[in-house]
């Protein structure tokens, strides 16, 4: 139980680290360059722009849903994950909710949200 909890610390302190990129651009009129990407990856960078929620780094916000996809496939609670992604980033609670939603529709539409 120990390592488990280890392990959930770590990684929630990863996804706190990276949140701190997200929104700190706004969204710009074409948007970051996203065509190296796969088109799930792609529809999730278009639907954060489309969302309004910038960022400075396609990179960085890629990175960030994808730990949010390991949060989940953890069992981390839905509200933990909210509430992380607020109390790191200026982002609103529709916004973080939104950031989560396209995560695990675009990224691992396999995880179950708890």
């Amino acid at each position: 139980m120990k390592i488990v909890l280890s392990m959930m610390r770590q990684l929630t302190a990863a996804v706190l680290a990276c949140a701190a990129a997200l929104l700190v651009a706004p969204p710009a009129a074409a948007g970051p360059q996203t065509d190296q990407y796969d088109p799930q990856t792609t529809q999730y960078l278009a639907q954060l722009r489309a969302a309004g929620i910038g960022y400075a780094s396609p990179d960085t916000t890629i990175q960030i849903g994808n730990l949010i996809c390991d949060s989940f496939r953890k069992q981390t609670p839905y509200p933990r994950m909210t509430d992380i992604l607020m109390k790191k980033t200026n982002l609103s609670v529709e916004q973080a909710q939104t950031v989560i939603a396209n995560a695990t529709t675009y990224l691992c539409p396999e995880v179950v949200i708890t």
